[in-house]
């Protein structure tokens, strides 16, 4: 098992959970604090991107080219990716108008979208440790590896 890849998913969902704990903390009119938070959720987005485009384009083809019985597992996880992505735009979109306010309204619906991200991360994170990444393991050769670690990291 690469503990690497858990040890990756478990700080992407930590940081999440994090950041729904800063956003609560920041009083109303926190202009500042609500722009701090900001700084750090755009990071953290950044991160979790780069880790899902990688998989993107490094670990489903090999996967799907050399275990293709198990592409079901792939195209679960390419739907998964999808859905954060999708997540990740809206936590975006509700971070930009909490900075505007830094209001209770706003504050509400950032955590609720940093909720509804980090659940489906953690559902994704934990099917793909249990089912996918020993697939990968099998897959992919360690120079794919070593790829995928370079540009999982990559800023």
């Amino acid at each position: 098992m690469d503990h690497r890849a858990i040890l990756l998913h478990d700080e992407h969902c930590r940081v999440f959970r994090t950041l729904h704990r800063l956003v609560q903390g920041v009083a109303d009119g926190d202009r500042g604090g609500a722009a701090e938070v900001a700084r750090r959720l755009a990071g953290a987005v950044a991160a979790l991107r780069r880790h899902t485009r990688s998989q993107d384009e490094i670990v489903w083809p090999a996967v799907l080219d050399r275990a293709p019985a198990d592409s079901v597992l792939v195209l679960c996880a390419e739907e998964q990716h999808e859905r954060i992505d999708r997540l990740l735009t809206c936590a975006q979109a509700r971070t930009a108008a909490f900075v505007g306010a830094a209001a209770a309204i706003e504050r509400a619906r950032l955590t609720a979208a940093l909720d509804a991200l980090s659940e489906v991360l953690e559902e994704h994170a934990a099917q793909e440790e249990s089912q996918l990444l020993p697939v990968a393991e099998r897959a992919l050769t360690a120079a794919e590896w070593s790829t995928l670690s370079v540009r999982s990291q990559d800023g």
